[in-house]
C-alpha cells in the first residue's frame, strides 16, 4: 500500500510541476514600415507583459524599436529579436523599410 501511495505521490508532483505556464510570443514573420514612420508590432502574448520583453534591433541604423513601436530610420533590411527577460523565448521579425509611395493627381484630364 506504501508503494502505491509513493507512486501516486510522485505521480502528482511531476504532473503538478510540469504545468507551469507557458510563454509564447507571437509576432509576424516579416513587417514593412514607412521611412521616418510608426508601426505597432502586433503581438499576441501569453502569460508575459509588454514589460517583460526585450527588442533588440540588428541594424540600429535602419530601425528603432521601442515597447513594440517600429520606426523606419532608413531604408533596407533589418531584424528584430523579442525576447522576454527570464524564460529566453525568442521571436525574430524582419523589419523591411521603404519609401512611402507618392501619388499624384493629373488635373489635367478632364471627364
Amino acid at each position: 500500500m506504501k508503494k502505491i501511495f509513493l507512486v501516486l505521490f510522485v505521480l502528482f508532483i511531476f504532473i503538478f510541476v510540469g504545468c507551469g505556464e507557458k510563454i509564447n510570443i507571437e509576432a509576424p514573420e516579416e513587417i514593412d514600415v514607412y521611412l521616418n514612420e510608426d508601426f505597432k508590432l502586433e503581438l499576441k502574448l501569453e502569460n508575459i507583459t509588454l514589460d517583460e520583453i526585450i527588442f533588440d534591433v540588428i541594424d540600429k541604423n535602419i530601425a528603432k524599436c521601442e515597447n513594440g513601436v517600429v520606426t523606419g530610420l532608413k531604408e533596407g533590411e533589418t531584424k528584430i529579436m523579442i525576447s522576454d527577460k527570464k524564460n529566453k523565448v525568442t521571436k525574430e521579425v524582419v523589419v523591411n523599410v521603404v519609401k512611402k509611395p507618392v501619388i499624384t493627381i493629373d488635373d489635367s484630364v478632364r471627364f
